[in-house]
């Protein structure tokens, strides 16, 4: 009876039939140090904006002009803010609309992007061209610039933050995309499908578009993160999320406004440490999410 060899990988392992795409990623990405430290505080911050309002039981919007600017104690684990609210409170639910703001415009300008980026890079040609020069008008306007005019054009809203950032982020993900799209519509598998009659519809968003997760899946990462620093920006200029609403950003500015050079810390470090926190776990998972597709790659022999 002949015995049927297994092919092996890299450094002499054999490789399994079981070892899939997933797996590999998942494997070199709990290997990575600062991808855990990244996931965990990502963990601690989504713990603390949604689940910690109902453990901590205080609201958010109560004012108490006799509480003003206190400090930290065992009542107001944060102290109060000028209007007697308690900063703790605020800071959760501040969280909750930085992480839901951020998250969502982050996935809607990804969906722009992947889909107008997998589409002008397998079609080519005069069309890419094109598409391609809008993109590079796009990117010469300043972000900031055109987000500050969209914003002050209409009254400040969750929705309309989302809409706003969503439409202004896909520029840079759309290029990258592109670049993948370029790369793959070019290998036998495309080819193939092509040969049984598939159309572009299906080698678009059935080949090319799973073959790309990895970069899609990384820029997500960045993207998010990237998001929430914009919003944490339009917010200290005073165009986010309009008050009673909490925000980190609204929060940040008003401390450093009217209270930089007095000593009410618990108004000025702690929302800066969260947006910085929070940034810093999307880009530590996002380094790590791009070295792991980079493993994986490197282990398959592409």
């Amino acid at each position: 009876m002949q015995q049927t060899q297994t092919p092996t990988g890299l450094q002499g392992q054999t490789a399994s039939p079981y070892r899939s795409y997933a797996a590999i990623v998942l494997r070199s990405f709990m290997q990575n140090k600062l991808a855990v430290i990244g996931f965990i505080l990502l963990i601690l911050v989504i713990l603390f904006s949604f689940v910690g309002p109902i453990i901590y039981g205080v609201s958010p919007y109560h004012t108490s002009i006799l509480k003003a600017l206190q400090p930290p104690s065992a009542k107001h684990w944060l102290g109060t803010d000028d209007l007697g609210r308690d900063e703790l409170s605020r800071m959760m639910y501040g969280g909750q609309s930085s992480l839901i703001v951020g998250f969502a415009s982050a996935v809607v300008s990804m969906i722009i992007g992947v889909i107008y980026g997998a589409v002008s890079g397998y079609i080519g040609g005069f069309l890419d061209n094109i598409l391609m020069r809008v993109i590079d008008i796009l990117l010469a306007i300043p972000v900031l610039l055109l987000l500050i005019l969209l914003v002050s054009m209409f009254r400040p809203s969750e929705s309309l933050l989302i809409i706003v950032l969503a439409a202004t982020g896909w520029f840079g993900t759309a290029r990258l995309i592109r670049g993948e799209a370029l790369s793959l519509r070019n290998r036998e598998y495309v080819d193939a499908v092509k040969a049984l009659g598939g159309s572009d519809g299906r080698i678009v968003f059935r080949h090319i578009l799973p073959n790309a997760i990895g970069a899609i899946t990384v820029t997500a990462a960045f993207q998010i993160g990237g998001t929430i620093l914009t919003l944490a920006g339009l917010s200290f200029l005073g165009l986010g999320v309009p008050p009673p609403t909490p925000n980190w950003g609204s929060m940040l500015s008003g401390a450093a406004t009217n209270y930089i050079y007095q000593n009410y810390w618990w108004l000025i470090y702690p929302p800066g440490i969260a947006i910085l926190v929070t940034t810093i776990a999307f880009f530590l998972i996002g380094n790590a999410l791009r070295d792991a597709f980079d493993m994986r790659l490197r282990t398959s022999g592409n």
